[in-house]
């Protein structure tokens, strides 16, 4: 659920005074990558630097592909994925 109006005028208008106060909503993603992020270096918001953060989502996407290139030549090879799984 969104911040009430007053908040977030309150932070568009960049009052340094209630910089404290400020709230910004960013719905469910931001969560979602801070779950991701729990267990690495890059939890603590200060180590986080825009190529490590594309280093780390581009090697997830790199294992997804993996998985599903070696998955398909599995099926082409006639090798049900549950018993290359076994």
């Amino acid at each position: 659920m969104p911040p009430p109006p007053s908040l977030q005028r309150l932070a568009l208008s960049g009052s340094e005074t209630q910089k404290v106060d400020y709230q910004v909503h960013c719905g469910p993603a931001l969560g979602a990558f801070n779950q991701w992020v729990k267990d690495t270096p890059l939890r603590d918001w200060r180590n986080r630097r825009v190529a490590q953060l594309a280093e780390r989502i581009m090697d997830g996407a790199a294992a997804v592909l993996e998985g599903w290139f070696a998955r398909t030549r599995q099926d082409r090879m006639g090798v049900s994925s549950k018993a290359a799984i076994c």
